[in-house]
């Protein structure tokens, strides 16, 4: 039973994680548009910094998923 709840919740993770990388990716353009203005010179950083984070979601489910896998095998 636990296997299951924890891939669902992989599988959720992934799902929303797939969602706001295609959305950064779009906004890519216009955030680098944008940042060339004073005011918002900072929001290419940001941008930038966001979409890091939210492609180390796949990474990090990846190591705990060998982890878990390894803990179950012995």
């Amino acid at each position: 039973f636990a296997a299951l709840l924890v891939g669902v919740i992989q599988i959720v993770i992934l799902g929303i994680g797939v969602v706001i990388v295609k959305i950064l990716v779009i906004l890519g353009p216009f955030v680098f548009a944008v940042s060339m203005l004073p005011v918002f010179q900072k929001q290419l950083n940001v941008w930038f910094g966001t979409l890091c984070s939210s492609c180390m979601v796949f990474t990090v489910i990846n190591i705990l998923n060998q982890i878990m896998w390894q803990t179950l095998k012995a």
